[in-house]
């Protein structure tokens, strides 16, 4: 309803005698309630007129039961038929069960009979009030458990974590605040993404969490095929012993009524609420020692250590060039096959050499494909974001085969075909399309993620496209806002913040712009 010290609700009158109805608004006015009486009827013909022609915009209808054509018990019935948010008091001046059996039938919120005291009238409007503000309360409550829920039905972690509002409502749901004063993150992932296996995985971690008297709260996050717990004990920090052995409960528990496989990575020791997003990352960047270390184990971000190993040492880029060159395929693929199945993988104690020689393969690659001409460029691999580039990955295998995909990409685009922008375009818009949420550039795009120059990106997405990339991504990001308007319950601030825009002002301007109305009449229409 708004600020309830600037709100004022809204209240019609209805009497066909002018005496009373002057009377009842005069003993509403002089009240220090705050209210607006918006309208003044002899009828209910008039009533309804005038609540079609508002939407229902009415708080209160004050109105007598006897009025000329339609009467008060009718105009309620109308009012209940049409959903109206107007809540009806009726007036009589005959005391009979029968009328306020049939008011009840018809949603009636209260029953006065002549000749009216302000008293009485007075709290008939105060009750309604403060059902009103209860309804709203619950309204709003709900409101944001359903919009916590639509968040970990679409997002992953990561895209919770770059939008500072979404993340704040999940973590300010865990009701007790001892369990942020010090806790650890945990985790977990399992090796199939079925949906029903996933199901009965929340099944089993749900009864876990009963079992035990440790305090966890647990979200599950289906588009990032994870679990995220938050685990403390009586305000105590949790042993790497005691999270070892309470994981491994969960293990035995789970192991036994199912054959998938599953990995859970742990946070350091954490202090308060704030400290959520540093825990989260150094959760993935333990369990993302599953690549080299295998499933089914316990990781603890403690275990990471700085490591020194080159796994693609210059002699091998040089030769990974040369092979490129010649554009030889099985050559090609047998050096990197070198580098995911070097002996030394299994003693690494961090995948910082990993993603080195990842990056030093596909820094050849950009070399090499600037140097020929070819417009090749990787999304896929972000300088920045290290841990969330390897998190997506389950096996070595799989991250094997994503690299050699990037190489034959390169080399099947000929040198004499090489200006063909459409492949380099399409990965943009393709991923654009899939991370519209969060903040983007064409900058970051071109220098940190396709090697390439920025401006020159910029030239051949609006040659290729007949845009310009930020026009494109706005499109996008209008086009999804309109889809939440028409089928979630989301506030339109926070479809704003949803689909990427920071300021709430800038969002309703743009989609002004768009569709030459707002997002509230779009969605009213």
């Amino acid at each position: 309803m708004g600020a309830e010290a600037e709100y004022k609700m809204k209240i019609v009158v209805a009497d066909d005698e002018i005496l009373a109805r002057k009377a009842i608004a005069s003993m509403l006015l002089r009240s220090d309630i705050p209210i607006e009486i918006v309208g003044e009827f002899d009828s209910g013909a008039q009533v309804l007129d005038y609540l079609n022609r508002t939407d229902g915009d009415v708080d209160i209808l004050i109105t007598d039961i006897r009025m000329m054509d339609i009467d008060g018990l009718e105009t309620s019935r109308c009012i209940m038929e049409k959903k109206y948010r107007t809540q009806v008091i009726l007036v009589s001046g005959y005391a009979e069960f029968s009328y306020a059996k049939q008011a009840i039938q018809y949603q009636v919120k209260d029953y006065l009979t002549k000749p009216i005291e302000q008293a009485a009238l007075l709290d008939a409007v105060d009750r309604i009030i403060s059902r009103k503000k209860q309804q709203e309360i619950s309204k709003n409550r709900q409101k944001e458990e359903d919009i916590l829920e639509f968040s970990k039905q679409q997002l992953s972690v990561r895209q919770l974590v770059s939008n500072e509002k979404l993340l704040n409502r999940l973590i300010e749901n865990v009701p007790d605040n001892n369990a942020w004063q010090k806790y650890r993150l945990a985790v977990i992932q399992i090796n199939d993404n079925n949906e029903e296996q996933q199901k009965k995985m929340h099944e089993l971690l749900k009864k876990w969490q009963v079992l035990h008297v440790v305090q966890t709260v647990l979200w599950h996050f289906p588009t990032g095929h994870e679990w995220v717990l938050v685990l403390s004990d009586q305000c105590k920090a949790l042993s790497e012993n005691e999270i070892r052995m309470l994981m491994n409960s969960i293990a035995i528990y789970i192991g036994f009524q199912v054959n998938f496989r599953f990995t859970v990575g742990i946070s350091d020791i954490m202090s308060g609420k704030s400290e959520f997003i540093t825990a989260y990352k150094s959760a993935i960047e333990a369990i993302n020692l599953r690549l080299i270390k295998g499933w089914n184990e316990i990781f603890f971000y403690s275990d990471i250590e700085n490591d020194s190993t080159v796994l693609f040492t210059e002699g091998q880029k040089i030769g990974l060039k040369k092979e490129l060159q010649k554009n030889n395929a099985n050559r090609v693929n047998e050096i990197v096959h070198g580098l995911f199945n070097d002996k030394r993988l299994i003693n690494l104690k961090s995948l910082d050499p990993v993603y080195q020689g990842i990056a030093d393969i596909l820094s050849t690659i950009s070399i090499y494909s600037a140097e020929a001409g070819n417009i090749w460029g990787n999304i896929g691999f972000s300088v920045q974001e290290r841990s969330y580039d390897l998190y997506r990955f389950y096996s070595m295998r799989e991250l094997e085969n994503f690299i050699i995909g990037q190489l034959e990409k390169c080399m099947s685009v000929p040198f004499e075909e090489s200006n063909d922008a459409s492949g380099i375009v399409d990965t943009v818009i393709k991923y654009v399309q899939e991370n519209y949420q969060q903040q983007i550039s064409l900058q970051d795009l071109a220098e940190r993620q396709l090697f390439m120059n920025a401006s020159y990106l910029s030239r051949l997405f609006k040659a290729t496209t007949g845009e310009t990339f930020s026009k494109y991504l706005l499109t996008i990001r209008l086009k999804e806002a309109a889809e939440l308007l028409k089928n979630s319950g989301l506030r339109i601030s926070e479809i704003g913040e949803y689909v990427g825009f920071s300021d709430s002002s800038y969002f309703i301007s743009c989609f002004r712009k768009q569709f030459h109305m707002t997002p509230k009449e779009f969605r009213h229409q």
